[in-house]
């Protein structure tokens, strides 16, 4: 998607080469993943799959808007999780040998480096599922905002 107020991506990266590049000069580049032990269904290194979304909160056009968000993550499971895929049953029945596991959730936590010139001076706030401040910043005049794996990020606030 790509729109004046919105850029949003959802998929396998990798089909689409290293990055995902905007019409509106918005680029998501240098992206990594990081599995929690014991997850279910790991991301694969080759079949990164991934959903961001930029978007303002206003209804400007990013270029000029004065409050955004975005959020760039992955997949998660419950600890324990488990399902048995070698029995074919009927549509919408959970097989035999089903977990569904319980807490905490193991969460793929992904990061990458967002190119936005029409953010340049925004103060960011990275959040967790709680939306506690987990670090913030201002966006510098290269337009870069950074989003690390190693760290529980859910949304980054952004505000002028």
């Amino acid at each position: 998607m790509d729109a004046p107020g919105a850029v949003a991506f959802t998929g396998i990266i990798d089909r689409y080469g290293s990055e995902v590049r905007f019409q509106q000069g918005i680029t998501l580049r240098a992206v990594s993943l990081i599995n929690p032990p014991g997850s279910f269904s790991p991301i694969d290194e080759k079949d990164r799959y991934l959903a961001f979304l930029l978007y303002t909160k206003d209804g400007q056009p990013l270029a000029t808007t004065r409050s955004a968000a975005m959020s760039l993550v992955s997949t998660s499971f419950n600890t324990g999780f488990s399902l048995d895929t070698g029995i074919a049953e009927q549509a919408f029945k959970i097989p035999p040998g089903t977990k569904a596991g319980g807490l905490p959730v193991l969460v793929t936590r992904v990061g990458g480096t967002i190119h936005a010139p029409g953010l340049v001076g925004m103060t960011w706030h990275l959040r967790d599922w709680n939306l506690d401040t987990i670090e913030s910043g201002i966006v510098g005049a290269d337009g870069i905002l950074v989003i690390p794996a190693d760290r529980p990020v859910f949304v980054v606030d952004l505000k002028r």
